[in-house]
């Protein structure tokens, strides 16, 4: 079964949930977290509470200062606050890329204040194992804020969209 992502889908997903004072959408400029900008970009006055995005460069690639200029881009002509944070990715024992996405989640819990939400989009198979690769399904979740900032997301999350 196929649910089709839409701002309309996002926004009661979004009422939903305890009422937030901010979303945060965390952007890397890829092609999912692009749809999922442009839904709360849509929503417009509709969106119960106001959006920023959040871009962080991990500058592991050759080409992460252009990322960053099409996030900024986007996130202008959308009329959206953007925040790029940069970050110096320290590799220890979990690999390159667990440690990015450490220096990611240190980022989002510096930023986010008791009461606003993470937007995130990704594919379920980001989440697994690297031995058990899932199959590939899209998902945008919800993380409300929780009180410890040392941690920035709630285990609870809201899929939005998902196909099998």
């Amino acid at each position: 079964m196929v649910t089709r992502f839409s701002p309309e889908s996002l926004l009661p997903v979004l009422q939903s949930l305890p009422v937030a004072s901010r979303y945060w959408l965390a952007y890397s400029g890829g092609l999912d977290s692009t749809v999922l900008l442009h839904a709360p970009a849509q929503l417009g006055e509709r969106l119960p509470s106001p959006l920023s995005v959040v871009h962080v460069d991990h500058g592991l690639s050759a080409s992460s200062i252009e990322w960053a200029r099409q996030c900024r881009r986007q996130c202008e002509a959308l009329d959206v606050l953007l925040h790029e944070q940069q970050v110096d990715v320290e590799r220890r024992g979990g690999g390159i890329e667990a440690a990015a996405r450490e220096a990611r989640y240190a980022v989002f819990a510096g930023l986010l204040a008791e009461g606003e939400m993470l937007l995130t989009a990704h594919h379920r198979d980001d989440q697994q194992p690297e031995k058990r690769p899932a199959p590939r399904s899209q998902q945008i979740q919800v993380h409300p804020a929780r009180e410890q900032r040392s941690r920035c997301v709630d285990q609870r999350t809201a899929p939005l969209h998902s196909h099998g």
